[in-house]
């Protein structure tokens, strides 16, 4: 059986990366998501002892981005006791995981990576030695004036780039050292440099990474470790990445904030827990166990320094006291940043709990107005819409979301004029071109008849597999079943096909088209079948305008054929059990009443969603099968995946929404255990 330890990273990990992608719709600005915390295992607290100062006052209040855990033995027997834990260990995957983890970077690289390669320890054995709360920081630094996309290279060479890591391990520091200096010993040759010295009382450690070069044999630094204890008793492993005075910066704010409780003394109440966005998502979620906060605010005043910077010196081209020549098209950088309105946004933040009954996640994109980038976010309240055309059947996950379209574009226009009125003018000449030929006004005709509802499904694949072939089915098999409302579905109609028309080889057919209903179907071939005949297995790009929506399915035909078939608002049927097939729509389906009687969602949402787990992990495992034996990997069996009836026992189904507020975008997202 494969251990937790080695799978819940991957599982937090891995969790919070698939929120985060599931709750967006494929077309619209990417939002914040996130959960209210009610039932959580573990209730957090700046301090969970009042006689400790918590490690958070560690982080400056302009550090960049700050992770909390206040409970670091809790939280890990929280998970154990979770489905996240018992799911991923139950012996279903025993044969599955067995021939795949050797394959997966993002598990083995837990137990290996820099940080193995430096301390000669895993993250576990780490954080086997915790007693409390830990904190990981990254501490405001001076961006450097040569910004580059090679982020690795250019924080190597940033003075105060850096990361910190504080780990409360009390009694345990004993063991700790003893296991450090036991790594120490071994035998790792020239690969691992260990360096020992006493700087100001403090025995610091550091670890040098290095890598040997190929083609010159020379050995290069590839990381740099400091590691020490402070605190009282010692009890506080901290550990810093690249600078060596961070380490000693941290070791004696936690020696001043440990003298005094933190109260009382200036120079250590500045620190992240007097930022009001910090408290307001902490105290926002009781019960949260884990609080990651990124800072934009303080990121934003180092770039647009650093940008700033580089423009006065007349870089690339750019205006300043460099002597470049003035680039008109492309104004200078701090100008552009502010255009983008990166000045408006503040923070960004999580919270996740774990308890008995759910798994939640509270989240927010803060801003102070609407301007530039946040522009495009032109979500708007709910209700949201429930098309009958939504299927139930098959359905992996559905997403509903009010977005403006025109205001959105309306903003990018705006966005644009503001960075560069050049630019603009050339885009809307461009435009007015295509006007001219297509014979429409795309702005008017074609964005103008969208309407503010955007709902999107994924469709799992029919029985047997893959196309019957029996394997695992992919995402990428998975239909992709899209409907945006519209205002004037024949003024929109005109539009698109004028523009299409424009753009298509005029010695072939762009598209097939057939009727189903007094609806035509237009379908664009992508792998020889898009018409797909009887039963509408055709592989291709389908779509479908009826009286108030476009319907676009990227998959089979068939899935759109349902759920055409699946309002008799939409086409002209008899609405009888026969005509439908006895489709029932998604929103009225024995599953949403479930789902959103377990989990209310406020009538003023701007987007909500739900997600079959069982179906959307099924399909998960079969893109991983897919990849490994495209990648050549053997060993690896499709028939030895879990059913989804086998995932059901530990997962039933996660709801979100996300809800515009006067202080920026707030989501929440519930995974429900089943009982």
């Amino acid at each position: 059986m494969i251990s937790i330890r080695h799978l819940l990273p991957a599982v937090v990990l891995g969790f919070v990366t698939w929120v985060a992608a599931s709750t967006q719709p494929a077309t619209a600005p990417a939002i914040s998501f996130g959960l209210s915390s009610s039932s959580a295992a573990i209730a957090i607290a700046d301090a969970p002892n009042r006689n400790v100062v918590p490690l958070t006052r560690l982080a400056a209040r302009d550090a960049f981005f700050v992770a909390y855990v206040a409970d670091v033995p809790g939280l890990l027997e929280c998970v154990e006791k979770s489905p996240w834990a018992r799911g991923l260990n139950d012996p279903m995957w025993d044969k599955t995981m067995t021939a795949l983890r050797p394959k997966l970077a993002f598990l083995s690289g837990w137990d290996g990576g820099t940080f193995k390669s430096a301390s000669g320890l895993s993250a576990f054995d780490l954080l086997s030695c915790a007693k409390g709360d830990a904190v990981l920081f990254i501490p405001q630094f001076e961006l450097p004036g040569k910004l580059s996309l090679d982020v690795d290279k250019m924080l190597g060479a940033t003075k105060g780039a850096g990361a910190v890591l504080a780990l409360r391990v009390g009694e345990e520091a004993a063991r700790l050292r003893e296991l450090l200096t036991e790594a120490a010993t071994k035998t790792r040759g020239e690969a691992v440099l260990v360096a020992v010295e006493q700087v100001e009382g403090a025995t610091i450690h550091t670890v040098t990474v290095r890598e040997k070069n190929t083609e010159t044999g020379a050995w290069e630094t590839k990381a740099t470790v400091h590691y020490t204890f402070g605190g009282v008793d010692g009890g506080v492993f901290l550990a810093t990445s690249g600078s060596k005075a961070l380490l000693q910066a941290s070791l004696a704010r936690l020696a001043r904030v440990s003298a005094d409780g933190g109260a009382g003394r200036a120079d250590v109440q500045d620190d992240i827990t007097a930022h009001p966005g910090y408290v307001a998502l902490r105290d926002g979620t009781p019960g949260t166990q884990v609080v990651a906060f990124l800072n934009w605010q303080a990121i934003y005043l180092r770039l647009a320094a650093a940008v700033d910077q580089k423009s006065g010196a007349g870089e690339d081209g750019e205006g300043g006291g460099g002597g470049g020549a003035v680039n008109l098209l492309i104004p200078q950088g701090g100008h552009v940043l502010r255009a983008l309105g990166l000045d408006v946004i503040q923070h960004a933040g999580i919270a996740v709990a774990i308890g008995a009954a759910e798994t939640r996640v509270d989240g927010v994109l803060a801003y102070t107005e609407e301007r530039g980038l946040i522009k495009l976010l032109a979500y708007e309240a709910g209700p949201v819409a429930r098309p009958d055309w939504a299927p139930s059947a098959g359905l992996v996950q559905i997403n509903s979301f009010n977005y403006n379209y025109a205001r959105a574009y309306a903003g990018l226009e705006g966005m644009i004029g503001e960075a560069s009125p050049m630019l603009l003018a050339m885009a809307q000449g461009y435009l007015g071109q295509i006007n001219m030929a297509a014979k429409v006004d795309l702005k008017r005709d074609l964005i103008g008849s969208l309407g503010n509802r955007y709902v999107t499904c994924v469709i799992a694949p029919g029985a047997g597999g893959a196309g019957g072939t029996g394997r695992a089915a992919t995402m990428d098999e998975a239909d992709q079943l899209m409907g945006f409302s519209l205002r004037d579905a024949a003024m929109f109609e005109r539009a698109a096909l004028a523009l299409t028309k424009m753009f298509a080889r005029s010695d072939r057919a762009l598209w097939t088209e057939r009727v189903l209903g007094g609806t035509k179907i237009r379908s664009v071939d992508l792998a020889g079948t898009a018409d797909g005949g009887a039963g509408g297995e055709g592989k291709g790009v389908h779509f479908a305008i009826t009286k108030d929506w476009l319907l676009v399915c990227i998959g089979r035909a068939g899935s759109l054929e349902a759920a055409l078939l699946a309002s008799d608002k939409n086409v002209a049927v008899d609405g009888t059990a026969a005509t439908t097939g006895g489709r029932v729509s998604f929103w009225q389906s024995p599953a949403a009443a479930e789902a959103f009687a377990r989990v209310p969602l406020p009538a003023e949402a701007v987007g909500v969603s739900y997600t079959d787990l069982p179906r959307m992990f099924s399909l998960l495992a079969g893109t991983v099968l897919a990849s490994v034996a495209e990648g050549g990997g053997g060993g690896v069996d499709p028939s030895v995946l879990p059913s989804a009836a086998d995932v059901a026992r530990f997962w039933s189904y996660g709801i979100s929404h996300v809800k515009r507020e006067s202080d920026g975008l707030h989501g929440q997202t519930v995974i429900v255990h089943p009982k």
